[in-house]
């Protein structure tokens, strides 16, 4: 037991500051979700979205009932904790309506769509 502060900071120093390892079937939090860090979303059904953080990192979030106005909401309000993360047991506001969240878990970026009249 001795060794473990050793190895956590050599394990640090391996992953680097401020990134995200998490393996996308774990729980992780939205960090600073109600305080403005979500930059962009996608929508990718009635109940699931995968939201983009300041830092780069996607994240999906699955909704515990499905939301017919997500596909067209202009904007999206947070239920956090104090601490601002969006976690499951948070909420998600979509007009005055809110949908609690199951889950949220590490995501990869969307595959972007090509641009009209662009040559492929």
């Amino acid at each position: 037991m001795k060794y473990f502060p050793l190895l956590l900071f050599v394990g640090l120093a391996v992953i680097g500051p401020g990134r995200v390892w998490a393996d996308p079937g774990l729980e992780v939090r939205v960090p600073q979700a109600g305080r403005g860090s979500v930059l962009d979303w996608v929508v990718l059904d009635d109940s699931q979205l995968l939201l983009q953080t300041r830092d780069r990192q996607w994240y999906r979030v699955r909704l515990f009932m499905p939301s017919w106005g997500l596909a067209s909401a202009q904007s999206l309000g947070f239920v956090t904790g104090p601490d601002g993360d969006l976690a499951a047991g948070g909420q998600l506001l979509i007009g005055a309506q809110r949908y609690p969240v199951v889950s949220v878990t590490a995501a990869e970026a969307p595959a972007r769509k090509p641009r009209p009249g662009a040559v492929q």
